[in-house]
């Protein structure tokens, strides 16, 4: 996951060059160094990537959650499809991919997975459960177990857990 290092806010200029019309899309800049924008109903870096965005509940009463952050969605052929899809695990992935969107939950080295989801795995479930789950409530893997990296350590290799 990439976190939100600035808000970007473009407007439209008129034809003049003079006072700013409106507002005409929503961006951000993210700690990787990408820049995503909200158009057409998605969040697209200026290289066309896809990005889901994270959020953790909100502390006050203003709003239910916070955008924090944004993970990549995977980019796979029909071919990156097909070969994840002969496994019940990477069949959920390719269905979280195509429908929540973001990264595969991983091995990091030499810690193995995050804490919770090594967990729920030692409690006898298995990733494809963690997909279908987050496919069921929308969420990402980061929101379904509140994992989200901590600030100044190196992007997914860290993660505090939210408790709200």
């Amino acid at each position: 996951m990439h976190r939100i290092s600035e808000k970007l806010l473009l407007r439209m200029l008129d034809n003049t060059g003079g006072e700013p019309l409106e507002l005409c899309s929503e961006g951000y800049r993210l700690t990787n160094g990408a820049e995503v924008l909200y158009e057409g109903g998605k969040w697209l870096d200026r290289e066309g990537h896809e990005y889901t965005s994270v959020s953790i509940p909100n502390t006050d009463s203003t709003a239910s959650k916070r955008l924090i952050g944004f993970v990549q969605r995977d980019t796979l052929g029909a071919v990156d499809k097909e070969l994840l899809s002969r496994s019940p695990e990477g069949a959920a992935y390719v269905r979280y991919n195509e429908l929540i969107g973001g990264e595969r939950i991983g091995l990091s080295i030499p810690v193995g997975y995050p804490y919770e989801v090594q967990r729920y795995i030692d409690e006898g479930h298995t990733l494809e459960e963690i997909y279908e789950e987050c496919i069921r409530a929308g969420i990402t893997w980061y929101e379904l177990f509140s994992l989200y990296p901590v600030d100044g350590v190196e992007p997914d290799r860290e993660y505090e857990r939210v408790l709200w």
